[in-house]
């Protein structure tokens, strides 16, 4: 007999999707080892070969993200948005180490942004909610430093970068699997993703470039996928008592989570306002997001 999960809990879901930030892995049946167990012993991977992937996979993501966005826009500019991606990332590894998690390095995709890996997932909702604010969080804090030092050197690069960091992160905010506010509201009620699903709807009949379209189509379906998995309860994995957070500890990631969206939006308005801005910039990597 299958045990019956408390009605109010949000149900478990069968696969965690992966993160525009970071990418986390079903719980493994011993969550001390690190993810992949299902190698023959025979076909296991040697040290020297798995620190070699490691190592070698973010450092030619890195330069092949590089050489794209220098040939999309110019160098400068390229390793200003591989410095944000960075920043950002690094946020959500530094938590996960915190925490006693195993994770990759920051892995780049070319015109997608960049991920790191956990290899288990945290020991409860409240973790994965804190490691998935602390991306957007050191994002905001690279926007501020860039418009700062535009401020000081009137580098028309600079405002042009701040206000990307602003606009990218708060994008990420967006309620829905798998952007990082998808896993964040998971502490808060699963009653928005709901209202995740709409924000995408409303995106996707409201423009009409056909990049923003595809990538908000694949949002949608990624975050239906998941919504669905988590009312209907389907597979098992995680435990009930994974998303069992008392009301403090949601009015705490509430109140974070609210607060890095205003100080993103009031970061971004700052720079779209400042002398030297570019009022008409349009994005047209729309599908550059964490």
């Amino acid at each position: 007999m299958q045990p019956m999960e408390h009605p109010s809990e949000p149900a478990t879901p069968d696969n965690h999707f992966e993160s525009g930030s970071y990418q986390s892995f079903p719980p493994l049946a011993n969550p001390d080892r690190s993810f992949p167990l299902s190698y023959p012993a025979e076909n296991r991977p040697s040290a020297s070969s798995s620190a070699l992937l490691r190592v070698g996979l973010p450092l030619f993501s890195l330069a092949v993200s590089i050489v794209v966005y220098a040939w999309i826009f110019s160098w400068e500019l390229s390793l200003g948005i591989i410095a944000l991606l960075f920043v950002h990332e690094i946020g959500h590894y530094v938590v996960i180490r915190a925490k006693g998690l195993p994770a990759s390095l920051p892995v780049f995709i070319p015109l997608v942004g960049a991920y790191v890996a956990m290899r288990r997932m945290p020991d409860s909702v409240r973790d994965e909610a804190e490691i998935a604010i602390a991306g957007p969080a050191v994002g905001a804090l690279s926007g501020i430093a860039c418009y700062l030092l535009y401020q000081w050197t009137q580098e028309p690069n600079l405002l042009l970068l701040a206000r990307l960091a602003f606009l990218l992160n708060l994008i990420n905010l967006v309620p829905i699997a798998p952007l990082d506010g998808g896993r964040i509201v998971g502490a808060i009620s699963r009653w928005i993703w709901v209202l995740g699903l709409g924000f995408i709807a409303v995106g996707f009949f409201y423009t009409n470039d056909p990049v923003i379209r595809l990538v908000l189509l694949g949002l949608g379906w990624l975050g239906f996928l998941q919504l669905r998995s988590r009312f209907r309860g389907s597979g098992a994995g995680l435990s009930a008592s994974y998303y069992r957070i008392g009301l403090p500890l949601r009015i705490y990631i509430t109140l974070l989570y609210l607060g890095l969206i205003a100080s993103l939006v009031l970061g971004f308005l700052a720079s779209e306002q400042t002398p030297g801005s570019i009022p008409a910039f349009h994005l047209s990597l729309s599908s550059l997001v964490y």
